[in-house]
């Protein structure tokens, strides 16, 4: 029987999916996050392997500063200095935790934002590396021709019409892909921005932006 302290936790004689979806210190949302704790909570769960696809974004998203500090602060990590990805640290880091880690398979992988915007870029990464886990997601929206965070675009007045316009886009960068293997979610503007805020993580960090999108 599993644990109850994880009742996800293999039973004997039970194999676990890999987790092909796992963000590190390398991403942009998970900064506290640890390559090596991730892979001893694998083994620890008893998952046979994990996928570290960490962003990829080439979007120059930033936010206000707080309320005594009006400056605007770009929100990427220190990690990401090379096209917003820092392929150096994150490849050292994979290659620790492999030697680290034997009887875990670990995968390298990467979530590009945008992937039908920002081709050149994107190949520019992965002809430095081979990645065995691509996963493409639309974090963005264009406001009067420049990217914002969508979650930050969404209000209950414009709900409908804005996750039309998320999902004809999100269907665009679907059929216009030649990159990414795994659509990663569909849900990026109902994130409310709020619940995020408070904790320095992920949607939360993002501009609020009125008027038009498309």
């Amino acid at each position: 029987m599993a644990t109850d302290d994880f009742p996800w936790k293999a039973a004997p004689g039970q194999v676990l999916p890999t987790d092909n979806h796992v963000h590190t210190e390398w991403s942009w949302d998970a900064s506290t996050a640890a390559m090596d704790k991730a892979c001893e909570e694998a083994i620890r769960l008893g998952l046979p392997a994990i996928s570290f696809t960490d962003h990829a974004d080439f979007t120059a998203w930033a936010f206000p500063g707080d309320a005594e500090d009006s400056s605007v602060v770009r929100v990427i990590d220190t990690h990401a200095h090379t096209g917003l990805f820092d392929l150096d640290g994150y490849w050292e880091a994979l290659e620790r935790c492999r030697d680290r880690y034997p009887d875990l398979k670990i995968l390298a992988g990467m979530e590009l934002g945008e992937p039908h915007l920002f081709a050149t870029e994107i190949d520019g990464l992965l002809k430095r590396r081979h990645f065995d886990r691509l996963l493409g997601s639309l974090h963005s929206l264009s406001v009067d021709g420049t990217l914002h965070y969508a979650p930050f675009l969404f209000t209950a007045e414009n709900a409908e019409d804005l996750m039309r316009t998320y999902l004809t886009e999100t269907l665009r960068m679907v059929e216009t892909n030649g990159v990414f293997q795994v659509l990663a979610h569909i849900d990026c503007p109902t994130t409310p921005p709020t619940t995020r805020a408070s904790t320095g993580r992920c949607c939360g960090l993002w501009p609020v932006t009125t008027g038009p999108w498309r």
